[in-house]
């Protein structure tokens, strides 16, 4: 049972290689390439080496007369030698970082696509980690390890044959040390394989605390957090050395023996040269070339085996990118309309007997229910308000508006449509949401605003920050718009960075409007210009608010009472305040 579970560890490597291999379609050509530039580049030193034990041989035993031959030929494989140095480094690198730009891409783009389903119970720092670290490790993969694999195999077979040409004995010699040192590797490629995944989750984990560290540093300080931080810090950083030194602990051994292996075979070969010599079943001007060659005929493979030390490492880092690309999405993009077609009904947005729970990561257990049977419309030029107790499927409801998971029973239309007829990058057309907390990037302000538009110019960005009563703090920067605003919109206040969100929003002019308490968390002065720029904002457009504060509550046309992931009740807020006592106690609690 053991020896099963050893070949089928063994086996994960050449599956991932498999796998990996799917995700180089059109580089084939350029990787055959760069196969044959490498191997023409590892045999021209054996070529040298050869040429040269035979010239010296003959100059020692008199026999001059194939010199001039001999040192022209040396001189020109030195010459090819060199060409050869660059073109192998040079195909090689060019093909590799082609394939790992393509592979980054593929990662973000799958990450795109399974969140934000992918993203619970994750850290975003183990996501970085495979997109950058385990990407990178797969450099060695395809820059060496495919070439080095197959002139492990090609050199030293070709160099057998000319043995055999010279006696079929030195052959006999060196194959049963070949096959030895083969066996090291695969006997400890289980143990290699588990260390390797050990070390790359480790690191993943290590990456997420420092991430967490740097964007949470604030927190930290004002926390007085720093010794309890350092303490997460310590363990995670110990658990990836111990990973490590594990890991390179058992490459050192696993070196070592094979070392010891080449050594052998490089004096059993030796030592049946001379015999051969001394019987005279061998010509003495060739000793010293076969003495060469013995011990050359391991060099690929030594290189490959070593190598082999990080396959490890390189099939761990090959694991996680594959086990992330073969994810399936919870949403499928089976849509074919475009948001054009959204514009036929006045009625922009109708959820139709919801109930939804979220996917429980264990089969055998079903997460409760977050919505029941919820039903309700929204018109174009109407606010409808979503108020609940925490947990009462208020911020589902707008994900599950953008599609950032399917309902389980019911429909959501927008127009006479069902949501899922829109191919999603059309959805997100429909849909713009403000949400509580604003998130900007590192670019300029200019940059940032035209995230929601490209092609919008100057004088509209101008304007949407007028509207947004963002303009006004903009123009006190020195740099105006081109102003950097640094990591997560830094050098803004909060109020100030919603102010940039609104202005993002009526830039992209979405028909439908989701603001999760846009003015939550700020001064009254602040409440107030945001406010102002939220009627403007709304103008025109269907508004689903998710409301905690009186004040939003109050100015919405129509409000929603969720109790439980279902609808207590629904109307204007006079009528609520009426007939619902449930929500006069929110009210109150709010007020």
């Amino acid at each position: 049972m053991k020896n099963e579970e050893k070949q089928q560890k063994v086996m994960t490597r050449m599956g991932y290689a498999m796998k990996l291999s799917k995700y180089i379609k059109g580089y084939w050509v350029y990787l055959g390439i760069a196969i044959l530039c490498n191997l023409i580049f590892k045999l021209l030193p054996l070529c040298i080496s050869f040429c040269t034990s035979l010239m010296v041989s003959q100059v020692v035993l008199g026999e001059v007369s194939m010199i001039p031959v001999l040192f022209l030929t040396i001189a020109i494989l030195v010459v090819l030698d060199a060409l050869f140095s660059y073109f192998d480094i040079l195909v090689s690198h060019d093909m590799t970082y082609r394939i790992l730009t393509k592979l980054r891409d593929m990662t973000y783009d799958k990450i795109s696509e399974l969140a934000p389903s992918v993203m619970v119970g994750k850290r975003s720092g183990d996501f970085v980690s495979t997109i950058i670290d385990d990407v990178e490790l797969l450099e060695w993969f395809y820059a060496h390890v495919i070439a080095q694999v197959v002139v492990a195999i090609a050199i030293p077979v070709a160099m057998l044959v000319v043995l055999c040409h010279f006696s079929i004995w030195l052959p006999i010699v060196i194959v049963p040390f070949i096959i030895l040192l083969l066996l090291v590797p695969r006997y400890v490629a289980g143990k290699s394989n588990e260390q390797g995944i050990a070390v790359r989750t480790y690191a993943g984990r290590l990456n997420a605390e420092i991430i967490d560290g740097v964007q949470g540093l604030k927190d930290i300080l004002s926390f007085g957090w720093q010794k309890k931080y350092f303490e997460r810090f310590s363990q995670a950083e110990k658990e990836y050395r111990d990973a490590s030194l594990d890991y390179e602990g058992r490459s050192a051994r696993d070196m070592s023996i094979m070392n010891l292996i080449v050594e052998l075979a490089g004096l059993a070969a030796d030592v049946a040269t001379v015999i051969l010599v001394k019987n005279g079943s061998l010509d003495v001007t060739y000793m010293l070339p076969i003495f060469l060659m013995s011990t050359g005929i391991f060099a690929p493979i030594m290189e490959a085996l070593t190598m082999s030390n990080n396959y490890g490492l390189i099939f761990g880092a090959a694991k996680r990118v594959v086990k992330l690309l073969e994810m399936k999405a919870e949403v499928k993009d089976c849509g074919v309309l475009k948001a054009e077609a959204a514009q036929e009904d006045k009625e922009m947005l109708r959820f139709e007997q919801v109930s939804f729970r979220y996917p429980s990561k264990e089969k055998e257990i079903e997460n409760p229910n977050i919505l029941r049977d919820v039903s309700f419309s929204l018109k174009q030029g109407e606010t409808v308000a979503l108020v609940g107790a925490s947990g009462s499927g208020k911020t589902t409801i707008s994900r599950l508006l953008l599609r950032f998971w399917d309902i389980d029973e019911g429909n959501i239309k927008i127009g006479k449509h069902n949501i899922k007829e829109f191919k999603l990058s059309e959805l997100q057309k429909l849909v713009t949401v403000v949400p509580q907390e604003s998130y900007l990037f590192a670019m300029s302000i200019e940059e940032n605003l035209r995230l929601a538009r490209q092609t919008a110019t100057m004088a509209e960005l101008k304007e949407a920050c007028g509207q947004a009563q963002a303009d006004v703090f903009i123009q006190e920067f020195e740099e105006g718009y081109s102003t950097v605003l640094g990591e997560r919109g830094l050098r803004l206040s909060g109020g100030e960075k919603k102010r940039i969100a609104i202005a993002q929003a009526i830039l992209k002019d979405a028909p439908i409007l989701v603001l999760d308490e846009s003015s939550a968390n700020l001064d009254a002065e602040n409440e107030k210009q945001i406010n102002m720029a939220i009627q403007k904002l709304k103008q025109g457009k269907a508004t689903l608010m998710i409301a905690h504060r009186l004040s939003t509550i109050k100015s919405a046309d129509r409000i929603i009472f969720l109790k439980e992931g279902k609808i207590d009740a629904q109307g204007t807020y006079q009528e609520l305040l009426t007939k619902n006592e449930e929500f006069r106690r929110l009210i109150g609690e709010a007020g």
